[in-house]
């Protein structure tokens, strides 16, 4: 297989339309339409875990991880929950300066300690070229949404295990990447 032609059809300021033509195993051409974000932009998805401090200053061990329901359009009209996540859309922005830009833009939170932060994967293939990193952080702070863009429409939860269980067994829509997270969280009580 390879690629004979790609155009782009549609361009925005965060989206592009491709129509790319390519040669099957056969030697026939073959169309497929798909997407992509303008100058492989990347983006972030942020997993946060808030741990509550003891006295003395120690952590009393994890507790709470922070998820979001997120108004979006393509779903017409509903919500996914997942977590905080954006993309990388600053000149010269790193990776680690976007996790806690969107971390504080989203949900209020500030980060802590960046724990792991996974290579660019992709989120679904057949239709988009779109990659992103997952962090798994430690946030701390009180929950907000006074730093939301007007396009944003998002509700902010510290969830504990059992909280998590509950909202897996609803029939809300999730992000595939978030329930797999949320769904290890409500079985073992740890992320990482």
């Amino acid at each position: 297989m390879k690629i004979i032609k790609d155009n782009v059809t549609t361009q925005s300021k965060y989206m592009e339309i491709h129509s790319t033509v390519y040669e099957d195993k056969e030697g026939k051409h073959k169309e497929w339409s798909w997407v992509s974000r303008p100058n492989n932009v990347k983006a972030v998805m942020i997993v946060p875990i808030v741990i509550d401090k003891t006295e003395d200053g120690g952590y009393k061990g994890l507790n709470r991880i922070c998820v979001i329901k997120e108004f979006r359009v393509p779903l017409i009209n509903d919500y996914e929950w997942g977590f905080p996540a954006g993309l990388i859309d600053v000149s010269n922005e790193s990776t680690e300066e976007c996790i806690a830009r969107e971390l504080k833009e989203e949900t209020g939170l500030d980060l802590d300690y960046i724990y792991e932060i996974s290579p660019y994967t992709y989120n679904s293939a057949g239709i988009t070229d779109e990659s992103i990193a997952m962090a798994f952080v430690r946030a701390k702070g009180t929950l907000s949404q006074d730093k939301l863009e007007s396009s944003e429409e998002i509700e902010t939860f510290l969830m504990d295990q059992s909280e998590v269980l509950e909202l897996l067994h609803t029939d809300n829509k999730f992000g595939a990447k978030a329930w797999l997270i949320m769904r290890h969280f409500a079985k073992h009580n740890h992320v990482i």
